[in-house]
């Protein structure tokens, strides 16, 4: 639509247009602009008031202003300042320049410094004004201006004066200095500490505004309280703020309620829900006594302080002064938390490969009667020749007796072992699980007169061997663990010892062990350490001489070559378990696989003759789950 007040101010244009430099702001004007074109009514402006202005050009689109009665061109300038800001645009009048851009740059805009409200100059836009404050605090009264502050607008407080910086635009910052010196105009508030000797300050305070509450409700004064109130629990003191009479009334109010309670103090059983009672009591101990120490009679009397744990209940029972009671009662409730568990599963992994080739010959002769014996033994059969090694053997037999032997052999071993011991723990507490064998290891042996050589008294002392896991977690920032570890892996070797006077057989023991301490995060798998081995071993037993004879010579000796692999790895899994969910479904899962191991195995298993009865089958998790029925109300305390 075009811009339908251009017939009207044909004349006005005209006469603004010769005395541009020099406008006439009581000349009379009518506007009646809709749907005209923003930058025509701003040339418009420019013409009417005589001002230079610079346009941004994102500044575009048509405005509309409708006005029935005319105006002089300062009101004009003034409702296009305002046509303006309800457009989504802002202005800057610096330095006789009048800038025009859209609101959201008005927060880095040059501003004018505004120092009188009432200077009568027509210029608007961003505007700042430092207000002076008398009798209120700045930061108090920057804070309750800053809600009607603008989006591109400013209010702060200069630290260490009296002063406040407003910066909006100038309707604004008009406002809202007008506000604050009406808030300011009121006389300076005087403030009183009363401090407590008896009484803990928190709980005076809050009687104390609900007392002046139900008064100033009662005097219809639609809850005006003409005094503030507050506590400082660390000095056990009130601070009053108001006129002198309300602080009087409140000081004599307060004085009636700090008075000494019966007896030698007051006490107060607290239960606890996670710690231990006998934990806190040391902790409890060490502050009472450091605070008597510190604050001296400004917060502690005389009353004696005793602080005992009951470990049926698990509960504290505390006497002394009351300030000192609720300073406990503080740390206790920090203290007395539910803490994390962290589940902790450790994976061992073991291949071992063991290859073994023996090859030997034996010579014996078994003459009747007396004569010359002789023998070559590499241990391939019995001392008597009644049994023979493991393997091929072939043997010459004269009279009754075995004077030759040949015996072959070839060995292979191979074991892949899986463990997977796990263990849940609190944070910060040690936690140990074993699972294997208590077996007796020789420790010595006795023989006297009265015992037989052949039968000595022997001494024995039992060890645990097999899979060990003993952790304490420590958990950290963004879920990480510190885990001390100690894995040992010990399990009974296959060879023997001989050894005492009745050929006792001694035990030997392989052992594999971890002790470290690392750093890892929850959910993710770290390896703790590892053995790769390869061993070949070559032993050869001969008779001198005739062993060494090439041909001839394989008659007079044995060979036996061995070649051993092992691969060992150790791996450590911790989970972070914070909440009940998540210990209910790590519960879950492991009690479902074992439950699926045994459906498996039932299915998988064939009838014998003679069916022996079944293994019970576990139940299903669910009827395990605590039954959700209503609770008891417990009987009030008296």
């Amino acid at each position: 639509m075009l811009l339908c007040c251009c017939l009207l101010l044909l004349p006005v244009t005209a006469s603004a247009q010769e005395g541009t430099d020099q406008a006439d702001w009581s000349q009379t004007v009518t506007l009646n602009m809709r749907d005209a074109d923003i930058r025509a009514v701003i040339q418009w402006i420019a013409e009417q008031t005589g001002r230079q202005i610079v346009i941004d050009p994102r500044v575009q689109g048509r405005v509309s202003v409708i006005s029935d009665r005319p105006m002089t061109v300062a009101q004009a300038y003034r409702v296009f300042l305002s046509m303006l800001d309800v457009y989504g645009y802002a202005t800057s009048d610096l330095d006789g320049i009048l800038r025009i851009f859209p609101a959201p740059l008005a927060r880095t805009a040059p501003r004018r410094l505004l120092t009188e409200l009432d200077d009568g100059d027509a210029a608007g836009g961003q505007v700042v004004h430092v207000l002076r404050t008398r009798h209120l605090q700045p930061q108090a009264l920057a804070e309750l201006m800053r809600p009607l502050i603008g989006p591109a607008g400013y209010v702060a407080a200069v630290p260490g004066s009296d002063s406040v910086v407003v910066a909006d635009t100038r309707t604004n910052v008009t406002q809202l200095v007008t506000l604050a010196r009406r808030l300011d105009s009121r006389g300076a508030l005087e403030m009183e500490l009363v401090r407590l000797e008896h009484a803990a300050a928190p709980e005076v305070a809050k009687l104390l505004l609900s007392l002046l509450q139900k008064r100033a409700e009662n005097s219809g004064s639609e809850g005006a309280v003409p005094l503030a109130v507050a506590a400082d629990a660390r000095s056990n003191a009130v601070l009053l703020s108001g006129d002198a009479a309300s602080r009087q009334r409140a000081r004599e109010l307060v004085g009636q309620l700090d008075q000494p309670v019966s007896g030698a103090g007051t006490t107060r059983v607290v239960h606890l829900r996670y710690l231990a009672a006998e934990e806190l009591v040391p902790v409890l101990r060490s502050m009472s006594q450091t605070v008597q120490e510190e604050a001296g009679d400004q917060l502690v009397t005389a009353t004696p302080v005793s602080i005992e744990a009951s470990i049926s209940t698990n509960a504290l029972v505390m006497t002394g002064a009351p300030p000192l009671l609720d300073r406990m009662a503080a740390v206790i409730e920090r203290l007395d938390v539910r803490r994390a568990q962290v589940l902790v599963e450790a994976v061992i992994v073991e291949l071992s490969t063991d290859l073994t080739k023996r090859l030997g010959v034996e010579w014996r002769s078994d003459l009747s009667g007396d004569g010359l014996q002789g023998a070559i033994s590499f241990g391939l059969a019995a001392p008597l020749g009644d049994l023979l090694g493991s393997g091929l053997s072939l043997g010459y037999y004269r009279n009754g007796s075995l004077r030759a032997l040949l015996n072959a052999l070839a060995t292979t071993q191979e074991a892949n072992i899986l463990s997977t011991p796990s263990v849940m723990t609190l944070d910060n507490q040690p936690a140990e699980i074993m699972v294997g064998s208590n077996i007796p290891l020789v420790t010595g042996q006795v023989t006297s007169e009265a015992a037989d050589v052949s039968n000595p008294f022997t001494t024995f002392e039992r060890e645990d061997i097999g899979v060990m896991l003993k952790i304490t977690p420590q958990i950290n920032h963004r879920d990480a663990v510190t885990l001390a570890i100690e894995q040992k892996v010990e399990t009974v070797s296959e060879t023997p010892v001989g050894g005492g006077l009745s050929q006792a057989r001694d035990i030997i023991t392989d052992k594999r062990s971890v002790a470290t301490k690392v750093l890892v995060e929850s959910g993710t798998v770290l390896v703790l350490g590892g053995l790769i081995s390869d061993e070949d071993r070559k032993a050869v037993s001969k008779v001198p001489v005739l062993g060494d004879l090439p041909l001839v010579g394989r008659l007079f000796r044995s060979t036996t070559s061995s070649r051993i692999k092992r691969n060992l790895m150790v791996f450590i899994h911790p989970v972070i378990v914070d909440s009940g969910e998540i210990a209910e479904r790590l519960t879950r899962d492991a009690y479902n696989a074992v439950r699926d191991q045994q459906l498996e195995h039932r299915e998988r298993a064939t009838a014998p003759a003679v069916e022996p009865a079944a293994p019970a089958i576990l139940p299903e998790f669910e009827e395990f789950r605590p039954r959700q029925g209503p609770a008891t109300a417990l009987p009030a305390a008296p």
